[in-house]
Formats: C-alpha cells, structure tokens, sequence
C-alpha cells in the first residue's frame, strides 16, 4: 500500500497566492469589497489594507483569523489551516498531522472519503498497483486542475 506524505514545499499554493486568487475572485465578481473581508475577518474598517498585505505575502496569515478568513471567502477551514501551518510552521504541522493523522480533513476529502465508503461496501480499498495509483493521481489531478481554472483561467495547473 501507498502512503503518500503531503509535500508542502511543492504541491501546494502558497499562502499569499491562494488568498490572492480566492479574494481576487469575489472582489472581481462583485460578491465583496477587500474591507467587508477585512470587517469579516475581525479587522475595523481602516485596517482593510491587511487583506492586500496578506496577498501579497507582506503579512502572514494570523493563525487566529483563519476561521474567519475561511468563512468570509467561503473555501474549507480545514485546508486554508493545512496550507497556513503547512508554510508557516511546518515543523508544527508535522507534529499535528503525526498525532492527529488523517482525522483533520476538509469537505472536499470528506467527499471523497464518503464516495470510497459508498462504493466499496464492506470492504476496506486502496490502490495497491502503479496502474491502479496512476489513475487515482489522474483523477485527483483532473479535479485540481479544474477547480485552479474557475478560480484563474489559463494560469494555474496542478503540479504532477
């Protein structure tokens, strides 16, 4: 059986770079103003400049303000908290995800896990064959890859 370990440091967005496209897409849709994130967040309305400085990778992310800030953009807690300790403190997020294990996932992976159960019946399934991990990276790929395009068209593509 495989155990893939994430790897952080090269599948995963940066942290500015996934709040820029998440917040870029609402502003630019017209769904919110950077200050209603900002009020959304826990910051007064003259503060709303922290949101371009976490875009641009200026300021990190307050650990605290990650429930909020999920919220307000409406993405999963659980995976902006994954990529947040994941660049921030990934010597802290090793220890977590060692002790905790697969129980902190997010909506999406629940989603998946729910599929797997639905389907399998009693029996506990895994790929075990290079065809048969082959074809679960493709899948997971083909869904990243089109969940980076409704948020940037043409500019963003899983990395294989």
């Amino acid at each position: 059986m495989i155990n893939p370990k994430p790897a952080f440091a090269t599948s995963s967005p940066k942290v500015a770079d996934y709040l820029k496209a998440q917040i870029d897409h609402l502003v630019q849709s017209g769904e919110k103003t950077q200050r209603q994130i900002a009020i959304e967040c826990g910051y007064d309305g003259a503060r709303s400049n922290i949101i371009s400085m976490f875009k641009k990778g200026e300021t990190r992310l307050p650990i605290n303000k990650v429930g909020p800030m999920a919220k307000s953009l409406g993405v999963d807690a659980v995976h902006l908290l994954r990529l947040v300790l994941g660049e921030y403190n990934p010597e802290t997020w090793e220890v977590l995800n060692a002790m905790m294990g697969n129980r902190l996932i997010s909506k999406g992976e629940q989603v998946f896990l729910d599929r797997i159960r639905a389907k399998a019946g009693d029996i506990d399934v895994y790929p075990e064959t290079k065809d048969e991990v082959k074809a679960l990276d493709a899948l997971v790929v083909a869904i990243a890859d089109r969940k980076h395009s409704e948020l940037r068209p043409a500019t963003s593509k899983v990395i294989k």
